[in-house]
């Protein structure tokens, strides 16, 4: 049996533009281990997001707290920009 979490990226102004961004249980296997869980500042809420921004296409994250903005710039083997102000990202790359 495979174990899935859906996260889901709500438009409420279009519905139909909603994102469903499905983490594998194995994912998590791979890129979640028992060291670098030790490693993570932020709180088991945020640690659900880190995937969607591992994943996204461009790896770009707005977020306000410190922590989870340290979790995504060190997690080993990806390379995101995270800004607390959306005109400190560069969109058209």
């Amino acid at each position: 049996m495979k174990i899935l979490n859906v996260l889901k990226a709500n438009d409420t102004e279009n519905p139909e533009n909603n994102v469903y961004l499905v983490v594998s249980k194995k994912f998590k296997s791979e890129y979640f281990s028992k060291k670098i869980e030790r490693k993570l500042q932020s709180n088991n809420e945020d640690r659900e997001h880190i995937p969607v921004v591992l994943l996204s296409n461009r790896k770009y994250a707005l977020c306000l707290d410190n922590k989870f903005i340290a979790d995504l710039k060190s997690f080993p083997g990806f390379t995101v920009t995270v800004e607390k102000r959306s005109e400190k990202l560069n969109y058209k790359d």
